[in-house]
Order: C-alpha cells, then sequence, then structure tokens
C-alpha cells in the first residue's frame, strides 16, 4: 500500500497487485457454511443418540411430568391435561377453538397430546411417548408451526431435539447424559 492510501484506508490492492476486498465476502461465506455444517452435524448426532435412548419408566408413569414440563415451558395444555396439572378447566369458548388435544391414550400403552400455541408464535408441542421393547419409553417431541401468511393455511411439522433432550434430562437423568456425554 502506498502512503497516502495507508492514511484514507482506499486502496484494497496488496504488494502483490491483487484486488483483496472481495476476498471477505468470500471468506465469511465459507466460514458460514463450515459452521451450518457443524450445526447440521450435530443435529443429526444428537437426533441419533436420542434414537437410541429409552426412558426409564413406563409412558404412564412418566406422563404428569410431561404435562407439567410443557406447562412450565408456557405451553398452554388443553382439556383434560389442564385439570391434571392444577390449572383451571379450558372455557367452552377456549374448548372450541382449541387447536390441540389433550392426552389420548394409544392401544400399546402409549399417549400423546398436541398443545395451544405459544403466545403469538403459533408454534404448538405434539409429545408422544411409546412402550420400548424391552420396557421403558420412547419419546418423540415435535414442534408444529402453523403458517397463516400462505394462500392455504398449512402447518410445518419437525422434530425438536433440543426440546427432547431437555424434557429427558427432566424425566431420566442418566439417560440424558449418555446422550451428551456428559
Amino acid at each position: 500500500m502506498t502512503t497516502s492510501s495507508r492514511c484514507t484506508g482506499r486502496s484494497t490492492h496488496s504488494a502483490h497487485g491483487f484486488h483483496s476486498a472481495p476476498f471477505y465476502p468470500v471468506l465469511l461465506a465459507a466460514l458460514a457454511a463450515a459452521c451450518a455444517t457443524a450445526a447440521s452435524a450435530r443435529k443429526a448426532e444428537l437426533r441419533r443418540a436420542l434414537d437410541e435412548t429409552r426412558v426409564a419408566r413406563a409412558p404412564a408413569e412418566i406422563w404428569p411430568e410431561v404435562q407439567r414440563f410443557l406447562d412450565q415451558r408456557g405451553y398452554p395444555l388443553v382439556g383434560e391435561d389442564r385439570l391434571a396439572i392444577g390449572k383451571p378447566a379450558q372455557t367452552s369458548l377456549g374448548r372450541l377453538v382449541s387447536l390441540g388435544f389433550p392426552t389420548r391414550g394409544r392401544g400399546d400403552g402409549g399417549r400423546v397430546l398436541e398443545t395451544d400455541p405459544l403466545g403469538d408464535t403459533r408454534t404448538r408441542v405434539r409429545v408422544e411417548a411409546s412402550p420400548a421393547e424391552g420396557g421403558g419409553t420412547r419419546l418423540r417431541v415435535r414442534l408444529l408451526k402453523h403458517d397463516e401468511m400462505s394462500v392455504v393455511q398449512t402447518t410445518a411439522e419437525f422434530r425438536d431435539e433440543d426440546l427432547e433432550l431437555a424434557l429427558l434430562e427432566r424425566l431420566d437423568p442418566a439417560a440424558a447424559a449418555r446422550v451428551t456425554g456428559r
């Protein structure tokens, strides 16, 4: 760089005469891609570990804790699930416009529920607890995001590994420690 360009900071030429300004966006893009790849790999590893993990207790035993966990996270429970954790019953209007559903038993002894949306986020949670082969429970936590902006109202559904891990930490700390390696 020349003396005048050092003072003004306007020159972007290196000692070899190459223009270096375009290098920074490329470097930032490469770093962002590396971070995204690392985050994706972490999520895939967490999903695999959660798939292999079982809560030591049966679905019926853990279900009250599942309900309290969701309530403490701010997800509004529906119908009888509200009463189960000591909340007032849902109003008639609340039951009429509710998007979620209260706990449903399954023929295999499993359970499932869907909360109402969390505040203005339009995000609901579905938790499923199924008996695992050999005992215990297999958990799945899914987020359901309602999109009102599209021409056709849609709901996107995806697994929330981080929320599933937080629930696992609550229900079975030893199993969660195996997942996280702590």
